[in-house]
């Protein structure tokens, strides 16, 4: 198990913050299942903080999330990467329209 301190903590706490309701709209919009949504959007975290240490100038955090997202909703869901990518993109044209 690995020990956070103070600093690193206080960077998982506002990554999750940051991103966790966004990355959840995404995991729902394209799955569409609350349950299923919740458990990709911890295990997103979850992995993402297990691979990675923790930098506290880490500006890749939302891509780096994003992919890791699509890559388990792809492994949960069984539906390609790309339709995934899809679904995003449309979601972000009809909200820009």
């Amino acid at each position: 198990m690995k020990l956070y301190g103070n600093k690193e903590l206080g960077v998982i706490i506002h990554t999750y913050d940051s991103y966790n309701s966004l990355l959840y709209g995404i995991i729902f919009k394209i799955c569409k299942n609350t349950s299923l949504a919740e458990n990709i959007l911890l295990e997103t975290f979850h992995t993402y903080f297990k691979r990675n240490d923790v930098d506290l100038n880490n500006t890749r955090a939302f891509t780096d999330l994003l992919k890791l997202t699509i890559h388990i909703i792809s492994d949960k869901t069984s539906q390609s990467k790309m339709s995934i990518a899809n679904t995003i993109l449309e979601a972000k044209r009809q909200k820009v329209a």
